[in-house]
């Protein structure tokens, strides 16, 4: 019996042992071997193979080189590491190989990992034909061919490093769900990354001294390209052939053109930065529903180039010409072969070019509002069809040929006469221009009721005469609401509503004010100090029965130093006017009761009903 359980105690402890021992990996010493299990490369690498480096033959392996080299002198053998076809969890990682037509080739297999790796003097640097890869961190040179080649789904390719390439930096013939993340390539040859009959992103990656495309997509579906920094290629971003692709947030510099677009729909441009660009900034071929908006286009010869498209939206874009060339430069340039139709053109700017706008197409019902032309060389907007049924309103623009004069063009209304008064019939949208100016006195604007609106940078109403009466208006979106320069003494504000101005709500340069009746409000963020400001000046300055309110502003109302205002039956949260009035300077127990809770120099209005 004792020797029985002797028997026993001494079986279990070997077992124990046994489960104790560490295995240790597979050391391979020769090119050429085929491993099961997990594998490390002996110290002094495989150097001088005849034929394939190492061939991995199983499923769940890893193959850890620890830095050691696998190399060969003839460029023909075909694969550095190569992972056999139906395998299952691969690891492959911090290998150096150099020499070999393929560095890395995973055949086939699923979830492979390729990671911080070097792989130099390849035809390919990485290639991959299975399911489920990430190919990460791993420095890719010198490749006569494709830096990477992957195909089919749930790829990621982040953060490698990838230089001196003769083909295509990246490079995917068809892949379903693809992540292009963070990678750095530069002197590509070809394309830098160039993606067919895929889905997915490209994000965030740095492209320079590209020789063609930077980033190209062909006959893809529902793509992010953004956040992408691209120096120095033929273009920056060119998609043929593909629907529902969303290019935002790139830096685009020294191209020949920024964004290329041709035989495509859906695709929305928003918010890139171009710059410096020797031919088009954004061009569009055949192409429908695009939008194009938010963009600043700084530099350029040509702004944008439409050929073709239809219920398109081109709007709020900055288009800045190139100051080395006087001659053949255009903000937007529309020209013929296939239509432009429905297509809406607004709130633009275009800025230097010999032209602003030239439109030579056929095509019907595309609107121009509120577009915005700056010291055009020759001529704002040229139109070669004049039988063509488009239209426009609130552009602002001093020199015209063969087009129909913008139908609302009543914005930058200058009144001379004194004793004048102008009232308003109907809605005014000014677009960039200022609403009204006045240079004569006692004129009053009666709005009745009606609006102007805006679109900075520029100015509602701009009073430099005295007695100026303004009355019954609504002013919305400008720069200021009202600006008061010159004379522009005794200024009154009658029954008025001034909304979301980006600066001030009225700014007094000089005179004084006298506002009734009247609500100045904004929610414009980022918004400056300030709803309303006034000067020190003699004039004695008037606040009764109006509303200061914004969700934005620090002060709503702010006097210059030496400068006083009554305010009376008003609602005003914050102010800062330096002399007070009717309250007494070392007595703050009424602030909660009178709802201020932004006192600046113990300046308070009086009678604040709080209501």
């Amino acid at each position: 019996m004792r020797k029985s359980v002797g028997l026993v105690v001494v079986f279990t402890l070997l077992l124990l042992m046994m489960s104790s021992v560490v295995v240790a990996d597979y050391e391979i010493t020769s090119c050429g071997e085929f491993i099961y299990e997990d594998s490390i490369i002996a110290d002094g690498g495989l150097t001088g193979c005849t034929g394939n480096g190492v061939v991995i033959a199983n499923s769940s392996v890893t193959l850890n080189c620890n830095g050691q080299t696998i190399s060969t002198s003839d460029s023909s053998v075909i694969y550095g590491v190569y992972i056999g076809a139906g395998h299952l969890d691969i690891t492959v990682e911090n290998c150096v190989i150099d020499g070999f037509s393929v560095g890395i080739y995973n055949s086939g297999s699923q979830d492979v990992v390729i990671s911080e790796s070097e792989i130099t003097n390849a035809n390919t640097g990485i290639m991959s034909t299975g399911y489920n890869t990430e190919i990460i961190g791993n420095e890719i040179s010198e490749i006569s061919g494709n830096g990477v080649f992957v195909r089919y789904g749930d790829i990621v390719i982040s953060d490698n490093l990838i230089n001196n390439v003769v083909g295509y930096g990246i490079f995917s013939d068809v892949s379903e769900s693809i992540s292009v993340i963070q990678n750095n390539l530069s002197e590509v040859d070809a394309d830098g990354i160039l993606l067919t009959y895929a889905t997915g992103n490209v994000f965030d990656n740095t492209l320079s001294s590209i020789g063609n495309n930077a980033i190209d997509l062909s006959s893809s579906d529902v793509f992010d390209v953004y956040e992408n920094i691209i120096t120095n290629a033929a273009k920056g971003i060119e998609i043929e052939d593909s629907t529902e692709i969303n290019i935002f947030n790139n830096e685009i510099f020294y191209v020949e053109e920024g964004i290329r677009l041709s035989y495509s729909e859906n695709v929305e441009i928003l918010s890139n930065y171009i710059f410096d660009v020797s031919a088009v900034g954004v061009y569009i071929f055949d192409h429908d529903q695009i939008g194009v908006s938010n963009n600043i286009i700084n530099d350029t010869l040509v702004g944008m180039v439409i050929v073709g498209s239809d219920e398109g939206e081109i709007i709020e874009n900055i288009f800045l010409s190139t100051e080395d060339v006087l001659t053949g430069t255009f903000g937007l340039y529309i020209y013929g072969l296939y239509p432009i139709t429905s297509t809406l053109f607004e709130l633009n700017y275009f800025s230097g070019f010999e032209t602003g706008i030239e439109h030579y197409n056929f095509g019907n019902d595309n609107i121009f509002n509120s577009n915005y032309f700056c010291n055009s060389l020759e001529t704002d907007f040229v139109c070669q069809y004049s039988n063509t049924t488009n239209t426009g309103s609130g552009n602002f623009m001093d020199t015209i040929e063969y087009c129909v004069e913008p139908s609302n063009t009543t914005c930058n209304i200058n009144l001379l006469n004194d004793g004048e008064t102008f009232t308003l019939t109907n809605n005014h949208d000014c677009g960039t221009q200022d609403g009204i100016i006045v240079d004569a006195d006692d004129v009053t604007i009666d709005c009745n009721g009606y609006s102007l609106v805006g679109n900075v940078p520029n100015q509602g109403i701009i009073s430099k005469a005295d007695n100026l009466l303004i009355k019954n208006c609504i002013i919305k979106k400008f720069s200021n609401g009202i600006y008061a320069t010159g004379s522009s003494d005794n200024l009154q504000i009658s029954n008025s509503q001034i909304e979301d101005s980006s600066q001030f709500g009225l700014q007094l340069r000089v005179g004084s004010v006298d506002i009734s009746g009247s609500y100045f409000y904004s929610t414009v963020t980022p918004n400056a100090d300030v709803l309303l400001e006034v000067p020190a000046s003699s004039g004695s300055h008037t606040i009764d029965s109006t509303l200061l309110c914004s969700s934005t502003s620090s002060k709503n109302l702010e006097c210059w130093s030496g400068a006083s205002a009554e305010v009376t039956n008003s609602n005003i949260d914050s102010i800062n006017c330096v002399t007070p009035i009717n309250i007494d300077n070392s007595d703050c127990s009424g602030i909660a009761t009178l709802g201020m809770d932004k006192i600046i120099n113990n300046a308070f209005p009086s009678e604040l009903n709080n209501t």
